[in-house]
């Protein structure tokens, strides 16, 4: 017979806080797992900050956070030789979005990381050299591949010409480009030099084309994989493009799988007005599809279904993911 014991509220939290204090100073950067002293990141801090940031209430105690500086989407998790690995947008040198790289972590369980090196980085006078965006990790004979956004500057004069991302900010041109990685803890990655898809679909001025998306339904398009790509056009509204490869390296566009109204506004940013989305997922789901993407500060899902023979998806249900 389990003997009951009266806790009141203040008593729980003071409890949990401590429980929580202490699995912190286990899971600190002092410890196996988030730990980045074999990383690319910054270096450890200093015991006594360490041990700051460890009893902060505030600093997550179950989530990936790196050890410093800027991190935002994650990209590419996969599950491969027995680790989970989970990589995310992370600017090594600064607190802010910019320089953009893929950082890379490993857990067991998906609660206790390790930080590994940066997996990748922008190269020099090559397609990502101002920045490796967002992608998706996938598995090709054996072979573990992503598939992600490069982006380069554009001069200004000719910006509107050449360039796929123009916030007010940035003149980026955005391709999507290859990489693959076969040992044992996905440490070492071998970038494909020039982009398997090198732009957008002929005749759309695009507002971004971003965060690509691929996955295998054989009952769709049984030679190979699909992909959807975060894109808009202007005055028309955000859309996610349906692409098909048998390889992952040859792709041939379709057309748009889904799309959605934008707004009439003054935001120079195409993502605040609704006329981009970006880091669209789409895949099937207990009989139906969903579909997911970010667009006007929020994340939005819909349930619906992609006819097989249009290669269309037709909403049925949606709402705010986030």
């Amino acid at each position: 017979m389990t003997q009951k014991v009266k806790t009141d509220r203040r008593s729980f939290l003071t409890g949990t806080a401590k429980a929580a204090a202490a699995l912190t100073v286990l899971n600190s950067p002092l410890s196996e797992y988030l730990a980045p002293a074999e990383s690319a990141q910054a270096p450890n801090p200093a015991p006594d900050l360490a041990q700051k940031l460890a009893s902060d209430p505030r600093r997550p105690q179950f989530h990936l956070l790196p050890a410093a500086n800027w991190m935002n989407d994650p990209n590419g998790p996969i599950f491969w030789k027995g680790h989970y690995h989970m990589f995310f947008q992370y600017n090594p040198n600064a607190a802010v979005w910019g320089d953009m790289h893929w950082a890379h972590a490993i857990s067991p369980d998906m609660i206790h990381w390790k930080h590994l090196p940066v997996a990748l980085s922008p190269t020099p006078g090559g397609p990502d050299a101002d920045g490796c965006f967002s992608g998706t990790a996938t598995v090709r004979n054996g072979v573990a591949t992503v598939i992600y956004t490069g982006v380069q500057t554009v001069p200004a004069d000719r910006a509107e010409a050449e360039a796929t991302l123009r916030d007010g900010h940035n003149n980026f041109r955005e391709t999507q480009l290859y990489a693959t990685s076969t040992d044992s803890e996905l440490r070492t990655w071998t970038k494909r030099p020039t982009p398997v898809i090198a732009a957008p679909p002929p005749g759309m001025h695009v507002t971004g084309f971003r965060d690509p998306a691929p996955w295998r339904e054989p009952a769709l398009y049984p030679d190979g994989w699909l992909m959807a790509v975060g894109s808009g056009e202007a005055g028309k509204g955000g859309e996610a493009l349906l692409y098909k490869s048998p390889d992952l390296q040859n792709w041939e566009y379709l057309h748009a799988v889904a799309e959605g109204p934008g707004r009439s506004t003054s935001d120079t940013n195409p993502v605040d007005s609704g006329e981009m989305w970006e880091c669209p997922d789409l895949f099937p789901l207990g009989g139906k599809h969903v579909l997911i993407y970010s667009t006007e500060g929020k994340v939005t899902w819909k349930v619906g279904e992609i006819d097989p023979k249009e290669l269309i998806f037709h909403e049925q249900q949606s709402g705010l993911l986030d």
